[in-house]
């Protein structure tokens, strides 16, 4: 009988030694899963409550490559956060867009360090930063600090080499050094004139380049936007024409950033636009002014309610504005 088992006895005996030596040498063991570039960020961006950014009065795309930067006197950019609200303290008090903020916030979350190249340089010149570097800096409320200067690009491509404040050289990859770049224009509101839709009730514009006159009003239902009634100088129009109107006159956005109102007071008054709103059940007024250089027709000078602020708008999108209101009294 055990003559017979012999076969197979000897058969599990190879098998089990067979076994025991690929488990020796990790044929049956996952292999290791490479280790994930670690963050750039360690902080919550939700505790963060103050940006600094040095940008080189240079172009933009010298600044992106950091050329002649060892020259160019950096301005900064100074973003404060008071509870949940942003503000601009540096280089002036612009009116901010807050998504742009946070979109700059959520690509420096997700950045992440591409290796170390040299952890205590005695020359960072030959990475490209210089005491005129522009430099990053996040700062949260309790203190915690992030401190970043961009140098050049790699010989490879792709990535950029860059200094943390400990002085470690790292490298960054080309879309997480696009995202960051980011100067005082990048985060300000660019569209001077807007409102919600929802709360408009009359829209009155009177400009004399282009020459045009007309009132849009509207009646809002809250329960179905949809049954809106919009009329256009007492004759009505469809809810699509209606928002065709405002989204035109919403749409014009600046190309740079504001001046004081104070500095166009004196060239020619070519638009007044007066929106009517109903706001938490109360009635307000904002209007808006348009004022050109005799000098330059090619912009006209937009002032906001409080008389604060002027933006250059091309003047070819304010007249696209005006005159897209005679297109719906045609087509009605």
């Amino acid at each position: 009988m055990i003559r017979k088992l012999m076969p197979s006895i000897i058969l599990l005996l190879i098998l089990a030694a067979a076994a025991g030596y690929a488990y020796s040498q990790n044929f049956f063991q996952k292999e290791d899963t490479p280790a994930a570039d670690p963050r750039l960020l360690t902080m919550n961006i939700s505790e963060i409550d103050r940006i600094d950014i040095q940008t080189n009065s240079s172009d933009s795309a010298a600044a992106a490559t950091n050329k002649a930067a060892s020259s160019v006197q950096p301005q900064t950019v100074q973003l404060d956060k008071q509870g949940e609200t942003w503000s601009m303290t540096s280089p002036a008090a612009y009116p901010i867009n807050p998504y742009t903020i946070q979109d700059w916030l959520t690509a420096l979350q997700s950045a992440t360090i591409h290796g170390t190249v040299e952890e205590q340089p005695s020359d960072t010149s030959k990475y490209g930063i210089h005491k005129n570097t522009p430099v990053f800096t996040v700062q949260s409320r309790n203190g915690s600090k992030l401190s970043l200067a961009i140098g050049d690009e790699l010989p490879t491509k792709g990535y950029y080499y860059a200094q943390l404040k400990d002085g470690s050289i790292i490298q960054l990859s080309q879309q997480t050094v696009t995202d960051l770049q980011a100067d005082a224009f990048h985060f300000i509101d660019t569209t001077p004139i807007g409102w919600d839709d929802n709360q408009l009730i009359q829209l009155k514009w009177s400009s004399t380049q282009p020459q045009a006159n007309w009132t849009l009003k509207h009646k809002p239902n809250i329960a179905d936007p949809a049954q809106d009634t919009w009329t256009l100088d007492g004759k009505s129009i469809t809810d699509d024409q209606g928002t065709s109107i405002t989204d035109a006159v919403k749409n014009t956005p600046t190309d740079q950033l504001p001046v004081p109102a104070a500095q166009v007071k004196s060239y020619r008054n070519v638009l007044t636009l007066s929106v009517s709103l109903t706001v938490d059940g109360k009635g307000a007024t904002e209007r808006y002014q348009g004022w050109q250089d005799p000098s330059d027709k090619q912009y006209v000078w937009i002032t906001d309610p409080q008389n604060k602020w002027a933006y250059r708008i091309s003047a070819d999108q304010l007249s696209t504005a005006a005159q897209s209101a005679k297109g719906s009294n045609q087509t009605k």
